[in-house]
């Protein structure tokens, strides 16, 4: 808790749909919000704008693949609650740059003590 006794949270993604709900609804039980912004060249507030100069609603640019510095950041500022909504902000886009987030496999059937793809061998 927060000096004054408020709960204090931590979202990821809070300029999200999901997330700028979440902050609206903690703010207005009384928490201190802590929100992760993805740094880019385009920061898109108009889901926080209302929260945005709120006396308890604090953003922080970062990534959550950035591990060291998300651990800094969570050991700074303590939280009572942690909500991870961070996403990929546009679906065709999360297809072609899934990089590490999605485990590739070669092939769909089932591997036969043989070494066979399709199990018949």
């Amino acid at each position: 808790m927060s000096a004054d006794n408020k709960k204090v949270a931590f979202i990821t993604g809070v300029t999200g749909q999901d997330g700028s709900y979440l902050a609206e609804f903690l703010l207005a039980k009384g928490y201190v919000v802590h929100g992760l912004v993805r740094r880019n060249s385009d920061f898109t507030s108009r889901r926080v704008d209302p929260i945005l100069f709120a006396e308890n609603f604090f953003t922080h640019y970062g990534d959550v693949i950035d591990s060291s510095s998300l651990y800094g950041l969570l050991a700074r500022i303590q939280p009572d609650e942690v909500y991870n909504l961070a996403a990929q902000s546009h679906v065709g886009v999360s297809f072609m740059t899934a990089g590490p987030f999605i485990a590739r496999r070669p092939g769909r059937g089932r591997t036969s003590r043989s070494g066979s793809e399709s199990g018949r061998g």
